[in-house]
C-alpha cells in the first residue's frame, strides 16, 4: 500500500512538472508569435532604417575598439618598458 502510495505520488509530481514544463513553452510560443507579427508588420522602409541604425552603431563601435586597442597597446608598451628599466636597475644593483 505504501508503494503504491509512493507511485501516486511520483506519478503527480511529474504531471505537475510537465504542466509546468508545458506552460512556460506555451508562453515561449506566445513570444515567437508577437515577435513574428511584429516583424511582419514592419514594412520595407523601417526595415532599411533599422539596418542602417545598426552599421552606424557597427561602425561606431569599430571606431572606439581601434581607439582602446592604440591605448591599450601604448600602455603595454609604457609598461614593458618600466618593467625592463627596473630589470635593469635591479642587475645594475646587484653588481
Amino acid at each position: 500500500m505504501n508503494t503504491l502510495n509512493n507511485k501516486v505520488d511520483d506519478t503527480e509530481l511529474q504531471k505537475r512538472k510537465l504542466e509546468e514544463q508545458v506552460d512556460r513553452l506555451n508562453a515561449e510560443i506566445s513570444k515567437f508569435k508577437a515577435n513574428e507579427q511584429l516583424i511582419a508588420n514592419t514594412n520595407a522602409q523601417n526595415r532599411a532604417e533599422i539596418l542602417a541604425g545598426q552599421l552606424d552603431i557597427k561602425s561606431k563601435l569599430d571606431e572606439e575598439f581601434k581607439r582602446q586597442s592604440e591605448q591599450y597597446s601604448q600602455q603595454i608598451k609604457e609598461l614593458r618598458d618600466k618593467l625592463d628599466e627596473k630589470q635593469r636597475m635591479g642587475e645594475e644593483m646587484k653588481e
